[in-house]
């Protein structure tokens, strides 16, 4: 099994064999106590902590039998009490009607009623102390005739001291062996686990559960080969089959078995959980399991085999066929089971409105079971099974006959157990006089001592009853209805707000989930818990359920939290563009797929886009955001969130501290640029200026020397002319470029002259 199901019964923060302990002793007192009224003087009996429960030997008496009852007497208080005395009366008034029996059970009259009577002393009690005092009325004093049927009462008085007395009542059928028409006797029985929180269970609970004398092996025991209808709680076939090859032998054999039950079956919510709980919390439907993918281990759902034929036999050997895939079973053959009947809703008893089953009749279940408890007004008369409410169909079943064959099927001692007995089978001798032949139903409830054994003793009793008889669910739901009206009393506060929390949470987790690649073992997981904690066996816990959902709500915290932006020191930001590497971590177990956005606080930084990146589990991984910086420095704030890729915010926003200088490389280079553009300009213009300042002062000296070399030619006697002013034209161009530094010097031969280059480089290396 996955480490998401729970690897015990209940949950880890509570001591199994304390919690057994704890929870036998309750039942215990509860089974003695419960069937019963305390003393006349209840105060004087709370306030000394005493109790006295009363239990005919067998339900039914008849002429010329002696009565035997067993009166027990406990000392619950934490002083001890004296010596005192018991007295025991028969009342021989008939009771003949549901209300009268209601009335004597509910009566604090002190006086003792008239009639045959035996008394014993009783010895001094410690605290937490029990005796068990047989009393016995003689068949000669009854004074009941044959004809008289019907109930009668019992009634023990304790008187220790003054100050010290308590009271409790009892009943008993006086029966003849005359001819009685019985009442049909409907019995529903739910077949569930202990509450848990993690909507499956493990191979340790199963084997636990399912092993001879464990709780699910003694509830089949109880109904097989009886007429019980069944609800089973689908959880716990689900949890069987999930386990392929790994589910214990026991919990497969178990498994066998209920397959086999010739009972009426129906199907209890997942988990059992509670629809009213969830009609009440404002849930649009009734929630159902979307997936138990999360639990299934393919490894134990092996492949099979092909087999070989045995054909002729060749020369080569004949390859072995490989393995074919055998897919994990899907929800719905986890789930399946052919069940008898569909559409039943069993709320919890006492929790129900009057708006509820239309609700329930919304999401499919048509019936709903429930204790006249949650009728508007007690009924006068024994509650019928079959009844309508509001147009809704209604399965009622007798708050005082499920509480008495519960508490017997229940109970931890043999007195309980018959006082218990005792009173249902009173109830329904009453139900066979005034119900005029209309089925009953017992619901029994939830929940089951870890030591009792008692359920077909139970049924066993009531079935061989001679005014009652066992009848089908379907056939008490067949009969004609009785229109009746429920209470508008609802779940306790704590429950409904409970279960809007969790619904809450569900909700919260499912968006989470849009970062996975696969949401189903997450919000199917989710789920399966939710329903667990809507369960109704956690009614009788509720500070252990409590605890439960408290841990749950910060299970769903850690998963919602487990994505991340790591906070991160103040980052500079000097070059554009760049990048700020932002640390994502993912605690959860699978991985996940995110978005993340980063906001500036101003516009001196850009962000260019989102980043999507996929953090494997349980890691941390770096990415990096692409920034630009804007013409302008300072401090911004960025603001970085994980979305998933649906927009879902997975983490809190992480602020990162930037300081941006606006570019100043950028700038730098241009400053650079435009000094050197500007240096390499002045150089280039002083040289174009110096040229420009030569060329003028060769021009002038040119001008001076040819008028010089004119007057010259004109001195010479051959009329020719020398120096300048009979130059070459090449050097007369020279000349004029101002290239001959000395204007008045000899002329030079063509092919001694010095290459004008030479004196040009010369002038561009000093320009």
């Amino acid at each position: 099994m996955t480490a998401a199901m729970t690897p015990a019964l209940r949950p880890a923060h509570r001591h199994p064999a304390r919690a057994r302990i704890v929870t036998a002793l309750i039942i215990a007192l509860l089974a003695l106590a419960l069937p019963l009224v305390s003393s006349p003087d209840a105060a004087s009996a709370a306030e000394s902590g005493v109790s006295v429960a009363v239990s005919a030997a067998q339900p039914q008496l008849g002429p010329g039998q002696d009565l035997h009852v067993d009166v027990t007497v406990t000392n619950a208080g934490s002083d001890a009490i004296a010596a005192g005395s018991l007295t025991l009366v028969l009342d021989r008034t008939r009771i003949a009607t549901r209300s009268a029996l209601d009335a004597w059970f509910g009566s604090d009259d002190v006086a003792l009623p008239d009639g045959p009577s035996a008394a014993a002393p009783t010895p001094r009690l410690l605290p937490a102390g029990t005796t068990v005092i047989p009393l016995t009325i003689p068949a000669a004093s009854i004074g009941l005739d044959g004809a008289d049927w019907g109930v009668r009462g019992l009634v023990a008085s304790f008187t220790a001291d003054p100050d010290t007395t308590a009271q409790g009542r009892g009943v008993l059928t006086w029966y003849a062996g005359q001819p009685v028409a019985p009442v049909p006797m409907a019995v529903v029985r739910p077949i569930t686990a202990p509450p848990a929180a993690t909507g499956l269970l493990s191979a340790d609970d199963l084997t636990k559960l399912t092993r001879p004398g464990g709780i699910l092996t003694r509830q089949l025991d109880g109904v097989t080969g009886r007429e019980v209808a069944v609800g089973i709680d689908p959880m716990i076939i689900a949890s069987i089959r999930v386990l392929g090859t790994a589910a214990p032998t026991s919990a497969t054999d178990w498994l066998a078995r209920l397959a086999s039950l010739p009972n009426e079956t129906f199907a209890l919510g997942y988990a059992d959980a509670d629809p009213s709980t969830q009609a009440q919390a404002g849930y649009p439907a009734l929630l159902a399991p979307t997936s138990l993918a999360y639990a299934i281990d393919a490894k134990n759902f092996p492949a099979g085999a092909t087999p070989t034929t045995n054909a002729t036999p060749s020369v080569a050997p004949t390859p072995t066929p490989a393995p074919t895939t055998t897919p994990v079973p899907d929800l719905a053959s986890l789930l399946a089971w052919n069940y008898t009947a569909t559409g039943i809703a069993w709320p919890l008893t006492g929790g129900v409105k009057a708006s509820d089953p239309a609700f329930f009749a919304a999401s499919g279940l048509t019936t709903s079971i429930v204790s006249s408890d949650d009728l508007a007004s007690a009924p006068a008369t024994t509650p019928r099974a079959s009844a309508t409410a509001g147009g809704n169909r209604i399965a009622i079943a007798d708050a005082r006959l499920s509480a008495a064959a519960s508490r017997a099927a229940t109970a931890l001692t043999d007195d309980g157990w018959r006082a218990s007995v005792d009173e249902a089978a009173a109830v329904l001798a009453v139900a066979a006089t005034d119900s005029a032949g209309a089925p009953v139903l017992a619901a029994l409830d939830r929940g089951w001592p870890p030591t009792s054994t008692r359920l077909p003793d139970t049924l066993d009793a009531l079935s061989g009853l001679p005014w009652a008889a066992p009848a089908g669910f379907s056939t008490a739901l067949a009969a004609t209805p009785d229109a009746v009206t429920l209470s508008d009393g609802n779940e306790s506060a704590l429950r409904t707000s409970a279960a809007i929390r969790l619904a809450t949470g569900e909700a919260q987790l499912g968006a989470f989930s849009s970062a996975l690649a696969d949401p189903a073992p997450l919000t199917g997981d989710e789920r399966s818990r939710v329903l667990a904690l809507l369960g109704v066996g956690w009614a009788s816990e509720p500070a252990y359920w409590a605890t439960a959902v408290d841990d749950h709500e910060t299970r769903t915290q850690s998963i919602l939290g487990s994505v991340s932006v790591v906070p991160s020191s103040d980052v500079l930001v000097v070059g554009s563009p760049t990048h700020i590497p932002v640390t994502i971590k993912n605690a959860y177990s699978s991985p996940v797929d995110v978005t993340i956005r980063a906001v500036p606080s101003n516009g001196r930084l850009v962000v260019d886009q989102t980043i999507e990146a996929t953090i494997q589990a349980g890691s941390t991984n770096t990415v990096n955001i692409p920034v630009t910086a804007q013409i302008g420095s300072g401090p911004v704030e960025l603001t970085v969130t994980a979305f998933s890729p649906t927009g879902v915010q997975l983490s809190p926003s992480s602020t990162i501290g930037v300081n941006v200088q606006a570019d100043w490389e950028g700038l730098g280079a241009l400053i650079i640029g435009v000094l050197a553009v500007g240096f390499f300009g002045i150089g280039i213009w002083r040289s174009i200026r110096r040229r420009r300042r030569e060329r003028a002062t060769v021009g002038d000296s040119a001008a001076d020397g040819a008028t010089a070399t004119s007057g010259a030619g004109d001195a010479t006697p051959d009329g020719s002319t020398a120096g300048v002013g009979n130059a070459t034209p090449d050097r007369a161009d020279e000349q004029a470029d101002g290239t001959n530094d000395s204007a008045g010097a000899p002329a030079i031969p063509e092919r001694t002259k010095a290459p004008e280059h030479v004196a040009e480089d010369d002038g561009d290396a000093r320009g």
